[in-house]
């Protein structure tokens, strides 16, 4: 058996025998008490944390934590092969662990160094996840009301309203010789109001930048680029929880499972033209297209290269948004032969 908390294999002389924390190490065990006596100390209410779980939220901590427990072990075995009293502790996959947790405490320290020389937060990326939070943002942005979380939020407060008026007027008809109900009907309304609770809360945050996301939802090209990076996120969001690896020679080394041929390109070409003013100092109209035209994975991604492109090239160039043509093509060639046409 190991221990649940954090992987070390119980035996008679580490494992917790009686007791709450039965069926943990002993070091696991004694962690749990040294939470309770500080948070008791410092009125504080810090979570418990199994070492299993630290190791995704926190493997900085995890690694320091779980590279003095190696280092104890070790000491503890290095008595024993000096003729004391032999403790059978051992960890899963010894040799392995061992080196991984070795070189991994090793690096740690010196990343905890240099973190705090730059005054970096190691937990950076402990509550941090780029595809929730953008499709939480086009939630706020979508004007569907049925994919629109705040709009389902007003419409359940509007529920939560209803409902308390019912039990206001209920409350107003009753007899005042009606205790029971009286009283009755007042801890429904309590209850009411405890679960409106998170609804108003919600609501009273959002009130916040209501401003913000009106604005945003009228600029139609921002709502463009909005859905394609969502888009986006969520190809690679999928690609990081089953990762594969795109390659075009193939070997007998490497799982298969992991690979994937690549039999087309991950982007595309696309001839990219705009009607413009001031084009090379010129005032007439004249048409820009990008020279060998533009690799991009969609049109919203290559207009976008076309418009970073001619702000940072040509800055004096002015040009309407709804000018700016976009084509995909099959080569470069493809593009060149339109440039031919255009220019006879």
């Amino acid at each position: 058996m190991i221990c649940p908390d954090c992987g070390i294999e119980l035996t008679e002389d580490n494992k917790v025998r009686k007791g709450q924390h039965l069926g943990l190490c002993k070091r696991c065990a004694k962690r749990i008490e040294s939470l309770k006596y500080l948070n008791r100390k410092n009125g504080t209410n810090k979570e418990y944390i199994p070492l299993k779980d630290l190791k995704y939220i926190n493997p900085i901590e995890y690694n320091r934590v779980m590279g003095r427990r190696v280092a104890g072990i070790k000491r503890e075995e290095s008595k024993s092969k000096r003729g004391r009293p032999k403790k059978d502790i051992s960890i899963i996959n010894t040799n392995k662990e061992d080196l991984k947790l070795t070189y991994y405490s090793k690096v740690s320290k010196d990343l905890n160094k240099a973190f705090k020389e730059a005054n970096i937060n190691p937990e950076y990326t402990k509550n941090i996840d780029l595809p929730s939070w953008i499709n939480t943002f086009i939630g706020l942005l979508d004007t569907d009301d049925a994919t629109n979380f705040i709009m389902q939020c007003k419409k359940g407060e509007d529920i939560f309203n209803k409902m308390q008026s019912l039990y206001n007027h209920h409350k107003e008809n009753l007899d005042w010789k009606d205790i029971d109900k009286i009283n009755e009907i007042g801890f429904a309304e309590k209850a009411l109001n405890e679960l409106r609770r998170p609804t108003k809360e919600l609501l009273d945050y959002y009130y916040s930048i209501d401003g913000i996301i009106t604005y945003l939802r009228q600029d139609e090209e921002f709502m463009r680029l909005l859905r394609s990076a969502k888009e986006d996120l969520d190809i690679k969001k999928r690609r990081h929880e089953n990762p594969k690896y795109y390659s075009s020679v193939d070997s007998d080394f490497v799982d298969s499972e992991h690979v994937v041929e690549a039999t087309e390109p991950r982007t595309k070409i696309f001839d990219c033209t705009v009607w413009c003013y001031n084009l090379n100092g010129n005032p007439r109209k004249s048409l820009f297209r990008a020279n060998g035209g533009i690799q991009a994975r969609n049109e919203i991604d290559a207009k976008l290269k076309l418009k970073n492109f001619l702000s940072e090239k040509f800055p004096s160039v002015i040009y309407n948004d709804k000018d700016i043509t976009i084509k995909a093509v099959s080569s470069r060639e493809e593009i060149n032969e339109l440039a031919r046409r255009s220019c006879s």
